[in-house]
């Protein structure tokens, strides 16, 4: 073993016996006492998962024997190689009566090596026997690398990298083995623990592994950890400085106290920018964030927040509120329309309007807006006008239903049946004259819905495309202002003024 012209791993592992059934028969094994057999005190294995095992052999019986070697110091007696969990489970069922067991079969390891190599060869047939936890090949690495060097020591030359032959006796991958390093030396106390109980995975672990040792600490004060890509997240902003500890002061005059609750935060919204840097208070969504930090802040803190929000709140009710009086304002006009039209048809308030997309309305409710009652006023939709040119969405049916023309309903023309359009009602192909903006009704699985169209000066588009269904009526609407000119006409006209325009 001891050639310095060169050392081959694989070779002087290659004699280990394969504890298959197949190859079993053809080694000769023995049958010896347990109470001859002992662990190898090298061997940091654990004997875990031992009742299912116990079960196995109980229900089927050993099925490979066991790897042994001669004791030199104690004649008769025999050292574990491979198979301290199987002798451990045996062990159990002869005490518990199984007599039958007491003898196990074991294959016994012929030559003298160096206790560096008997070693070397007892992890080597473990991990070929058995699934390993992240924390066992992390010690097997180490144990390894050390029996290597040991070797080398004795004379044993080795060829390339140490790395390379670590990899090798331990059947991981290089990449794996220097994760593993760096977990087992860096990971600190609040997850070594779970991680050598295999409830830790390798890649949570080798982001925390890479963390500071104070960030890891504070880590692991969490009932639950962050994710692995918060978790890398967190390691890279700490890479970059970040440490989550404030040194502001609340508006009481009192040092911040949430960079816990701050580095919680990252790790459960990684793509929130908050490292403590700014107070809540100061942050742009400060007013609506239910983050940890926000729901920990102190007393000063959230009094200034909650009337922050309280603000918020007035100032949005408000808008919707001018909204909404908006909508009924223009709503009124063209509800005493339909109410001319209703009454002139003899129509009973139960009659059902179907005028636009935010719902249907009866007889009786386009009584009361038109009296300016808005009692029974929607509250999906509560901010769009009820009756308006631009919502009629469906002018046949609900001409149909009220029994007027189109063109009334649209504030064309005050005659509920006109002879024709004012503009020249047409039924088939283009309007005679190109206008800003008209009503186009088309099918739609036999459906005829409304949409707005425009002439760019070469051709009809509606919906942003260019116009190529069937049209089969054209109504030319009223002209409609622009968002702006509403705006200014909000602050600087007459309400009165407003509805009167609105309904010629």
């Amino acid at each position: 073993m001891a050639d310095k012209k060169g050392f081959n791993l694989a070779e002087a592992l290659a004699s280990v016996p394969k504890l298959d059934t197949a190859d079993a028969g053809q080694k000769k094994i023995e049958y010896i006492d347990t109470a001859y057999l002992f662990d190898d005190p090298k061997n940091f294995y654990t004997l875990s998962d031992l009742d299912s095992l116990v079960e196995n052999i109980e229900l089927v019986g050993l099925q490979q024997p066991l790897l042994v070697r001669a004791d030199p110091e104690n004649p008769g007696y025999y050292v574990i190689v491979s198979g301290h969990r199987r002798r451990a489970a045996i062990r159990k069922l002869v005490d518990e009566g199984r007599e039958d067991l007491r003898k196990i079969p074991c294959i016994v390891e012929a030559g003298q090596e160096s206790a560096a190599m008997q070693e070397l060869r007892l992890i080597f047939a473990n991990s070929s026997t058995r699934k390993l936890t992240d924390a066992e090949l992390a010690d097997q690495a180490d144990r390894v690398t050390a029996l290597l060097y040991q070797l080398k020591e004795e004379g044993v030359e080795f060829p390339g990298r140490m790395r390379d032959h670590v990899a090798e006796a331990c059947q991981v991958s290089k990449s794996k083995l220097a994760r593993l390093k760096v977990i087992k030396e860096k990971l600190e106390p609040p997850f070594i623990q779970r991680w050598q109980a295999g409830e830790l995975d390798e890649s949570p672990a080798y982001e925390l592994a890479r963390m500071p040792m104070e960030i890891q600490w504070r880590i692991g004060k969490f009932k639950k950890l962050p994710s692995t890509s918060a978790l890398s997240a967190i390691r890279e902003k700490a890479e970059k400085g970040a440490t989550w500890t404030p040194t502001l002061r609340c508006p009481g005059g009192t040092p911040c106290t949430n960079s816990d609750n701050f580095l919680r935060l990252a790790g459960e919204r990684p793509y929130k920018n908050c490292d403590g840097s700014k107070c809540c208070l100061e942050c742009y969504d400060g007013a609506n964030c239910d983050h940890y930090c926000c729901d920990r802040m102190c007393a000063e803190a959230k009094a200034t927040r909650a009337e922050r929000q309280r603000k918020e709140k007035d100032r949005l009710d408000a808008s919707a509120q001018k909204r909404l009086t908006e909508a009924q304002r223009k709503t009124i006009p063209f509800a005493k329309r339909v109410i001319r039209a209703a009454d002139a048809a003899d129509l009973a308030d139960d009659v059902r309007i179907k005028w636009c997309n935010w719902g249907i309305a009866t007889v009786g409710d386009a009584r009361n807006w038109a009296d300016g009652c808005f009692k029974n006023w929607p509250k999906y939709g509560a901010e769009y006008p009820r009756f308006a040119p631009n919502e009629l969405f469906f002018p046949l049916e609900t001409s149909k239903t009220l029994k007027c023309s189109a063109d009334y309903l649209l504030g064309l023309t005050d005659d509920l049946h006109p002879g024709a359009s004012p503009t020249g009602y047409i039924t088939e192909g283009n309007p005679p004259e190109p206008t800003e903006a008209m009503v186009l009704l088309n099918y739609d699985m036999d459906v005829p819905f409304r949409l707005d169209a425009k002439w760019d000066g070469h051709g009809w588009w509606a919906a942003g495309t260019a116009l190529t269904e069937k049209v089969l009526a054209w109504y030319p609407l009223p002209p409609t202002p622009k968002m702006s000119e509403l705006s200014k006409g909000s602050k600087n006209e007459d309400p009165d003024t407003e509805g009167d325009n609105d309904e010629t």
